[in-house]
């Protein structure tokens, strides 16, 4: 060996120094391999881990950073640990030779020795041959070992074997699910990249939210996708914490119901290996706050603007060929809209149907999703129903069925009229009633009453009617008011017909007059129901005091206090008819007011009857009806022995009893009151007239009376009551009989004045009978001269059909009026007879003997024989003689206007 100097200086020997850095090299070999082997192990490790843990679910971010972090511990830390370790650490030979301590201590020593030597100046100088000497025998001492199993604590390979196992797994799931593999490994290397983890069980892609009805079942659907590796039987999904609800598969999908929700939380979704999160809301459903439909009505209507109608209520009424449009605003902002299941356009919340023409009945339904891709809960249906123009209707108020019209009186009424669009006017028609006799011109004519307009649906309006600003005849008119509307072509709507008896002043006259006859013939039949009343209560007054308390005549003092209410019910409905009667006579001129005061008058008596007198009397028989029959504290009010000590009174009448009852008690100590004259009989009976005993009660005092009906009495009649006295149901009874004698009185008089008021209308009814005859005698002169020149100078034979029909026609109304002429003729008897005024007669007389009724009928001979020249002769003729009778009775009584 040769050992270099370099100014006696001794170096490593060269044999030495190679192989302490071929094993240096050999360390730093064996010890990367180590680290890195060590990182490797630690980062397929750490795939591996999130690799598994991607199978199971979906490993979260910071699951896979600490696994990445992790897996790099080892490249990061332990390999510059390892390379500070052995590879920094060992740059010089000393170091190197120290690592040779692990396998050879000794020669380790020696060669740190050698290196120590070479190092150091001062052993060199002491001994230069020795330290060659030393340096020459450890170099060849070292040259018999080999350094190359020396590294201390050698890991390489186990760290080899360490991370081959889990490399040969990474590489085999590599291999073998590549898909899997490399999105674990992406997923690995990148933990902060949204990379969604790989499954065998691939699903579309489900929203990260969704919002769901609120407080109702929803369904949630997860579907396989085409080119899915694994297809489960069966899924699970989960709703927050609650119990996980299992469904098999549907083909490639999974149908999920869950439970109504209230509160927003995560659904998991569990298909095989794939875990899903949705985040679910529950939220109320999109709804329809208005729905409206816009009109646009046919042209005939006329209307200045399109209808708008709210059709929340699922109806929509228009009428045939209407376009309509329906416009919807919903509470959220929509996405989507259909109208019978066709797409429609929407504007933020509103959508918009476009219009259609109505012809027909249909039904429509509206559907629609928001923003949050909720929909209806169940479609809105609106069912479209096509109308016709429905005809108006009129109606009156005020307006009686039948009613009577003087020719110059206004009678005024209201109308209603009402169509679903709009009244055009509102009018009135008449028709008179042809009669041959009374109306053989009968009037016909109308007039409009208000008009109305496109828009106005209703239309009130206030109607009059006058004949004679129309220029009707006296007569009895059809009168219909109608209405019409815009539909062309609609014929009038009438109302019901109403009867008008338009009479002339004289007519109307006669005519009120036989209705206050047929009032007072009424009037009389209560009197006498009353008089009937009354001679019943005299008949149970009568009675001794046993029989009088019996309840059966208790129950005829009950009867007979019902019947007088009735009868006063009945008086009381009389007297308002003729207040009725009353008002209609002051309409007509030919009524003075003289005798419309005294109706009046007689009126006001009557009602004082009915509404006082007749109830007071009914009171006091109900309350005799429950009397007692005891003697009453009060003394008798008749029939005492007492009247006798009176100074008799002026007395008409006949006593036909010759006996005489117990003598009188002493006069009274007070100023007797003048007697009041009465009417009175006195039978005889064979009845004991009654002895007068000393405990017998006084007579009561006499008053001042009162004029009383005759009276008609039977002496010894009846047991006298026990002390004079009589009891407090006889009391009630007398003092009704008395009330009622009283009232009857007054109603003699009131009907004696009215009978007066009648006997005075009725004479002057005949003026204006003769009147109205005379006038219709003019009336058929005038006819028949019209129609003299159609068949003046023709034979009888040669007279066509229309003046044949004429004259027919003329004769029925001559033959009427005969008629007419006749019954007055006998009604003017009748009245004469019950009157005896001789004008009367007089005017009577000349009828007879002038023989009127037969020369009228002859008249409408002469007509029909086309004798016209000689009939209107004639008729002119009787039309002066009925005028001039008619005036002959105008006078004192029978005035001219009554």
């Amino acid at each position: 060996m040769q050992l270099h100097s370099g100014h006696d200086h001794l170096e490593i020997p060269d044999g030495m120094r190679e192989r302490l850095e071929h094993f240096r090299q050999r360390v730093w070999i064996v010890k990367i391999a180590e680290g890195l082997l060590a990182a490797l192990f630690g980062l397929v490790l750490s795939y591996l881990f999130v690799f598994v843990l991607d199978r199971l679910w979906d490993t979260p971010t910071i699951v896979r950073v600490a696994c990445l972090l992790g897996g790099m511990l080892g490249l990061a830390v332990w390999f510059p640990m390892k390379m500070h370790r052995w590879v920094w650490r060992t740059q010089k030979l000393e170091q190197v030779a120290r690592l040779l301590r692990f396998s050879f201590p000794r020669l380790s020593d020696q060669m740190l020795g050698i290196i120590e030597l070479a190092h150091s100046d001062f052993e060199q100088g002491r001994s230069h041959e020795l330290c060659q000497a030393a340096m020459r025998q450890v170099d060849e001492q070292s040259q018999g070992h080999d350094f190359s199993h020396a590294v201390p604590h050698p890991r390489h390979k186990r760290w080899a074997l360490a991370a081959g196992f889990p490399l040969c797994l990474a590489l085999l799931a590599l291999l073998l699910v590549p898909a899997a593999g490399g999105n674990a490994l992406v997923r690995w290397l990148m933990p902060w990249a949204h990379t969604e983890r790989y499954t065998f069980a691939q699903l579309e892609k489900l929203p990260d939210k969704v919002y769901v009805p609120y407080s109702e079942r929803f369904d949630f659907e997860a579907t396989l996708k085409e080119d899915t590796e694994w297809s489960p039987e069966t899924a699970k999904i989960r709703y927050g914490r609650q119990r996980p609800i299992e469904t098999e598969r549907a083909g490639e999908k999974y149908e999920f119901e869950l439970p109504p929700q209230k509160e927003a939380d995560k659904l998991t979704v569990k298909v095989g290996d794939a875990r899903k999160q949705v985040a679910v809301e529950p939220t109320s459903r999109p709804e329809l706050k208005s729905v409206a439909a816009e009109i646009v009505l046919p042209a005939y209507l006329q209307y200045s603007h399109n209808l708008q109608r709210d059709v929340r209520g699922g109806v929509l009424s228009v009428v045939k060929g209407s376009n309509v449009k329906i416009r919807a605003e919903a509470t959220r902002e929509l996405t989507a809209a259909s109208f019978n299941d066709k797409s429609i356009s929407v504007d933020g919340s509103t959508l918009q149907v476009p219009g259609w023409n109505v012809t027909d009945n249909t039904e429509f339904h509206l559907r629609w999703r928001d923003n949050l891709t909720l929909t209806e809960k169940q479609p809105f249906r609106v069912s479209v129903v096509a109308m016709d123009d429905r005809a108006p209707t009129v109606l009156c108020d005020k307006l009686a069925r039948v009613q009577i019209l003087l020719e110059d009186e206004v009678l005024s009424f209201d109308m209603m009229a009402e169509d679903d669009f709009g009244v055009r006017q509102v009018g009135l028609e008449w028709e008179g009633i042809e009669d041959p006799v009374k109306n053989p011109h009968p009037a016909l004519g109308e007039t409009v009453i208000a008009a109305g307009g496109p828009e106005m649906a209703n239309l009130n309006c206030r109607a009059s009617f006058s004949a004679k600003s129309q220029g009707v005849a006296p007569q009895t008119l059809i009168v219909r008011m109608y209405v019409e509307d815009y539909l062309p072509g609609r014929q009038r709507v009438y109302t019901p017909e109403y009867v008008l008896h338009v009479l002339s002043p004289e007519e109307h006259a006669i005519w009120l007059t036989s209705q206050m006859r047929k009032w007072f013939r009424q009037a009389q039949e209560v009197y006498r129901q009353e008089q009937q009343l009354h001679e019943t209560n005299k008949e149970l007054r009568a009675l001794p005091t046993d029989q009088l308390a019996s309840p059966e005549n208790r129950r005829r003092i009950e009867t007979q206090a019902a019947a007088e209410q009735a009868n006063g019910r009945r008086l009381g409905a009389l007297t308002m008819a003729g207040e009725e009667l009353v008002k209609q006579a002051a309409r007509n001129d030919q009524f003075n007011v003289a005798t419309l005061e005294g109706w009046s008058d007689m009126l006001v008596s009557l009602k004082d009857i009915a509404n006082n007198r007749m109830p007071s009397v009914a009171d006091l028989l109900k309350n005799a009806s429950t009397a007692p029959a005891t003697p009453s504290d009060k003394p008798p009010t008749a029939g005492s022995p007492a009247d006798s000590q009176k100074p008799s009174a002026p007395q008409v009448g006949n006593n036909r009893d010759q006996k005489t009852g117990g003598g009188p008690p002493p006069e009274d100590d007070g100023k007797p009151k003048p007697p009041i004259p009465s009417i009175s009989d006195v039978e005889s009976s064979f009845n004991d007239v009654p002895e007068k005993k000393d405990g017998d009660a006084p007579p009561p005092k006499s008053g001042a009376g009162k004029l009383t009906l005759p009276v008609t009495t039977v002496m010894g009649g009846g047991k006298p009551q026990e002390g004079g006295q009589c009891s407090a149901q006889q009391e009630e009874m007398d003092e009704a009989i008395a009330q009622q004698e009283d009232l009857l009185a007054e109603f003699a008089k009131v009907a004696e004045e009215l009978q007066k008021i009648l006997d005075n209308l009725e004479g002057s009814t005949f003026v204006k009978r003769l009147k109205a005859a005379s006038r219709r005698q003019q009336e058929i002169a005038n006819d028949v001269n019209k129609s003299v020149n159609q068949s003046f100078g023709v034979s009888l034979k040669d007279i066509n059909e229309e003046s044949k029909l004429a004259s027919t026609k003329v004769d029925e109304r001559e033959k009427a009026q005969s008629d007419d002429v006749y019954i007055i003729q006998e009604d003017l008897q009748a009245f004469f007879n019950r009157v005896q005024d001789g004008k009367f007669q007089t005017v009577l007389n000349e009828m007879k003997e002038m023989r009127v009724v037969t020369h009228l009928r002859d008249i409408g001979g002469q007509v029909v024989d086309n004798m016209q020249g000689r009939a209107i002769a004639h008729a002119e003729f009787w039309s002066d003689h009925l005028d001039r009778w008619a005036e002959q009775l105008v006078g004192p009584g029978c005035p001219g206007g009554t």
